[in-house]
């Protein structure tokens, strides 16, 4: 009774094991990175669970395959995926210590594993291992197993594969690999991280050395050839931050989300392209401001160091998104506060009202009084304004220009009252705040929140001329096969406002970074032609700088995520960072200034009253658009101008001209 059973065990074993091998082998995909690439088509980022491009064998540099063969299977190309020998010495051992005590695993045994099985080491999954490397070799061609092995196997860092492994050390395509490099490669395969030449340099040169030994044994390369190998320059490609842009990429991805949702999961596992806007120069220079001038001065419950930061630079007229730095540390805190924290802007909304004015047609010139005044907040009640520091009031009338570059409040009120708020909140929204705003006095003073996103648009708005663009971070998105998915179209921008507008505004905004103005300071060590203003909101809960080039514009936002007090404005905090983001972001491009358009003429104004000057005013030269030159001499004959008498501002309503009557909406 046993025998028959005992053959029918050993039958039905032979059987199942002639099936196992004579089946067509499961398909297994190799999960392959997503590409990010900048403006110029250099890649940025890698989005993958497994960092690899696959290429076929012949796009692999002949010197790292048999490199490769000899120091992981020298009897590769003749084996049938074991090598019986080395296999019955290491399991011979392994059965007399109850363990496995030495390796004799085959290029194929390595696949098999990698493919198919579990890394644990055990008797059991050995032999698992050894059936599947014989499964392998009966159904591919020795090409497809060293091809597959190739682009499977890990090489440190992160990254699987030979065109990651060649692009990661030394950054060029597997194909274009040398002798030297090669062998440092082929070494690295026994313990990537202990040979990586990143993390031991001499380890790595004394295993490229033995590579290339072996080579010289098994007749591949001649013994000149390795010793010239032997002493060649390590040149290695530096490693890449993983976190560069990492904020800017969350953005993307967002974005691709919208527009193509059943794409997103498979781009981490599949040989995507995603171009994008990014200027490489202009992140890097952003990134560095940001370390440098953005000292930690708390740690948060949650462990994230404190106060944040968030910079945005947009080109104007495209709306392409040029940097983005969304907090200080991604894998500390990947919320984007770039795009999703909303706050107060403070001062650095005021351009808008000043917008407003200007395009209802008043001028540079034209005053508000800077003193105690009560708005009516359309409640029934009245809002106070006054500036902070010492002075809560300048007690005179201040002209638009002067209010703007040092950032009176009570002016800034004034003017939304002059020229009705909902112009205000039309100016704005048109030149790209998306957020709520309100037809209340305090808009002025930018109490309402908004992202660092949508004022650097609204910035860009006012550099582009007054043409308002959407922002755009993808430009194109290229499948596995190399189809297109999606191309970005330009739209043409839409008109926010006059360009002349646009123009005296930003001439305006370029006197706050002068002497006198709130960002003189950062101004002048600038070194070529901008606009920008400062903003904090109160309490000092926020710090901001915000202005443009004609070619950039850019926002920076630092404050607490729990809102507490900085220990600075935005001059101080945000202003350092603006800078040099835009000094060395910039710094090899020509400083271009803003040109003046043709519907804004120069005329001469008369420093006392605002009008048309005489020939006894003491005159400046100020903008206007063409069609709202003032139509209105000043007819004060000032005889002290005649013989140089000096005279300040101030004494009594009989020896100065009166002020101008209140402003009426033009």
């Amino acid at each position: 009774m046993l025998r028959p059973a005992a053959g029918w065990v050993l039958a039905s074993l032979v059987s199942g094991l002639v099936f196992f091998l004579a089946v067509p082998l499961p398909p297994v995909p190799m999960p392959e990175g997503t590409d990010v690439l900048d403006a110029s088509g250099v890649r940025i980022a890698r989005l993958f669970t497994e960092d690899r491009t696959l290429v076929s064998l012949d796009e692999i540099s002949p010197h790292l395959v048999a490199a490769v063969i000899s120091v992981e299977d020298r009897f590769f190309r003749s084996h049938i995926g074991v090598n019986p020998g080395a296999a019955l010495r290491a399991l011979w051992q392994a059965v007399q210590h109850k363990r496995i005590v030495s390796g004799f695993s085959t290029i194929t045994q390595q696949l098999a594993k990698n493919l198919y099985l579990t890394p644990e080491p055990t008797l059991r999954r050995k032999f698992a291992e050894m059936l599947w490397a014989v499964r392998i070799d009966l159904h591919w061609s020795k090409d497809r197993i060293l091809e597959a092995y190739l682009n499977e196997v890990y090489w440190g860092h992160g990254v699987y594969g030979a065109e990651e492994a060649a692009q990661t050390y030394f950054g060029k395509p597997a194909r274009e690999i040398g002798l030297a490099e090669a062998a440092m490669l082929a070494g690295l395969l026994r313990s990537p991280e202990t040979y990586s030449p990143y993390n031991n340099a001499e380890a790595a040169v004394e295993r490229r050395s033995a590579v290339l030994r072996r080579l010289t044994q098994d007749g591949v390369i001649s013994e000149e050839q390795a010793a010239e190998a032997a002493v060649a320059p390590v040149k290695l490609a530096g490693l890449k931050p993983r976190g560069q842009a990492a904020y800017f990429i969350q953005y993307c991805l967002s974005q691709i989300g919208l527009s193509h949702p059943e794409v997103v999961e498979d781009l981490y596992r599949s040989n995507y392209q995603i171009h994008t806007t990014l200027d490489t120069a202009l992140q890097d220079a952003a990134e560095e401001a940001v370390a440098a001038h953005l000292k930690e001065e708390a740690v948060d419950a949650n462990g994230v160091r404190q106060p944040q930061a968030a910079v945005v630079a947009v080109e104007p007229r495209t709306g392409y998104i040029r940097a983005m730095i969304g907090g200080r540390e991604y894998s500390e805190s990947p919320f984007n506060r770039a795009i999703a924290a909303r706050r107060q802007p403070g001062s650095t909304f005021k351009p808008f009202v000043y917008a407003a004015a200007v395009e209802s047609g008043y001028t540079p010139a034209d005053t508000q009084l800077c003193a105690p005044r009560v708005f009516a907040d359309g409640t029934g009640g009245g809002y106070t304004p006054h500036d902070y520091g010492p002075q809560l009031y300048h007690n005179r009338e201040l002209t638009m220009r002067e209010a703007l570059a040092v950032s009176c409040n009570v002016s800034a009120v004034a003017w939304l009252e002059t020229v009705g708020a909902p112009k205000v909140v039309e100016i704005a929204q048109k030149s790209g705040i998306t957020s709520r705003l309100e037809p209340t006095p305090s808009l002025a003073l930018g109490c309402y929140e908004v992202s660092p996103l949508e004022l650097c648009n609204a910035y860009a708005t006012l550099a582009a001329g007054g043409l308002s663009a959407s922002p755009v971070a993808v430009l194109k998105l290229v499948g596995p096969g190399g189809e297109v998915l999606f191309e970005y179209r330009p739209e043409a921008p839409t008109r926010a406002m006059r360009q002349g507008t646009a123009y005296i505004v930003t001439d305006m905004l370029k006197g706050v970074l002068q002497p006198g103005g709130t960002g003189a300071a950062i101004g002048a060590q600038l070194a070529r032609p901008a606009a920008g203003k400062t903003g904090s909101t109160e309490g000092a809960r926020d710090a901001w700088f915000a202005g443009y080039t004609p070619d950039l514009s850019v926002v920076v936002w630092v404050g607490y995520d729990g809102n507490q007090e900085l220990s600075g404005g935005g001059a101080a905090l945000a202003g350092p960072v603006w800078r040099d983001t835009l000094r060395y972001g910039l710094e090899n491009r020509r400083a271009a200034d803003f040109v003046r358009p043709a519907e804004v003429v120069s005329v001469a104004i008369c420093g006392e009253t605002g009008l048309l000057a005489n020939w006894t005013c003491e005159r400046h030269q100020d903008l206007c658009l063409a069609d709202h030159v003032p139509d209105e001499y000043c007819t004060v004959f000032h005889w002290w101008n005649i013989f140089g008498i000096e005279r300040g501002r101030g004494g009594t309503a009989t020896e100065y001209p009166a002020a101008r009557p209140p402003k009426k909406p033009r």
